[in-house]
């Protein structure tokens, strides 16, 4: 599922992507690429298959794992990889952004010690004189000053934290950043200062950004796209502001009407939000039948491909007609 303006190499491209767990499938049939530049959106409910994509794009399925399909980053076809393939790659091509800093970060080192570790394993960072180099531009390329390197995990704000996780993450200037929910535990303040550093990554350094959140107001305001996964399949990618305001599928439809929003007080509840999808194989047909408005016969026949709707792509047989 691709934006008109993309280049004809993007950073990130999967391809008929899936990924099982022994016999379980998690993961099936995932069209996405994303441009250097661009902020993908990732969004959908627990258990849809967010943190096993992640894991995958990472190279750390779990031991036992297949895929399937085409996994490519930076123009490199990982479908393949080895391990010792996905080390090289790991830091360098692709860098991750985990959510959390008090689990992410050793509580008994400093932040300038786990900073230089990760800078000198990478090649440029084996000089002494441009390892200090590049970790304190890091520190500065999102917002702390030099003396946070002497500071433990345990004396930084939330905010400050994910920064340092942030620039943990740029130490290797990777292609591709993937952030985890970033602001999961942040005030809105402090959200919006990452969320704004974040999409500087992509628009000032041309980095490809995948975006994790389920935070859909503030996932509407930075991201140039936001791709829907529930039951371990894209239902729809589209423009952002297109996605959460006038979507196709009536997944996306459902989850975007019970999502709560500062506005007055609701006279009447809002909307549930749709249940939990399985990963199922394509002819157990569509996981959201049950609950659809607008079911066929043929949606509890056989899974949908992804069908072009303007700038959105959808995977259902009976979208929202455009008004």
């Amino acid at each position: 599922m691709r934006s008109p303006a993309m280049r004809e190499t993007p950073v990130l491209a999967l391809h008929g992507f899936g990924v099982s767990y022994g016999a379980r499938p998690v993961l099936a049939d995932l069209d996405l690429e994303v441009a250097g530049g661009e902020v993908v959106a990732l969004v959908g409910a627990s258990g849809a298959g967010k943190t096993a994509l992640l894991r995958a794009i990472l190279g750390l399925s779990p031991s036992g794992a297949t895929t399937r399909g085409t996994l490519g980053i930076a123009g490199r076809d990982l479908s393949a990889a080895t391990p010792a393939v996905w080390r090289a790659v790991r830091g360098r091509e692709v860098a991750w952004v985990p959510q959390d800093p008090l689990t992410a970060l050793p509580s008994h080192r400093t932040v300038g010690a786990v900073l230089d570790e990760v800078v000198t394993a990478h090649p440029r960072g084996r000089d002494r004189g441009l390892q200090r180099a590049r970790a304190a531009a890091v520190l500065a390329e999102v917002g702390l000053p030099a003396d946070f390197r002497l500071r433990y995990p345990h004396q930084l704000s939330g905010g400050q934290g994910q920064r340092v996780l942030l620039a943990l993450a740029l130490a290797g200037e990777p292609a591709l950043l993937l952030a985890d929910e970033p602001t999961s535990a942040l005030d809105p303040i402090a959200t919006r200062e990452i969320l704004d550093l974040v999409v500087h990554q992509a628009r000032h350094a041309g980095r490809a950004v995948l975006l994790v959140s389920h935070d859909l107001e503030a996932t509407g305001r930075v991201a140039d796209r936001v791709a829907v996964l529930a039951g371990g399949r894209l239902l729809e990618v589209g423009p952002a502001r297109t996605v959460l305001t006038a979507a196709y599928h009536p997944y996306v439809e459902a989850l975007v009407a019970a999502r709560p929003t500062l506005a007055p007080p609701h006279r009447t509840p809002l909307p549930s939000a749709p249940t939990a999808m399985p990963c199922a194989p394509a002819e157990a047909g569509c996981g959201f039948a049950l609950q659809c408005p607008r079911v066929q016969t043929r949606c509890r026949e056989r899974v949908p491909h992804g069908q072009t709707h303007g700038a959105h792509t959808v995977a259902c047989y009976a979208p929202r007609e455009p008004s």
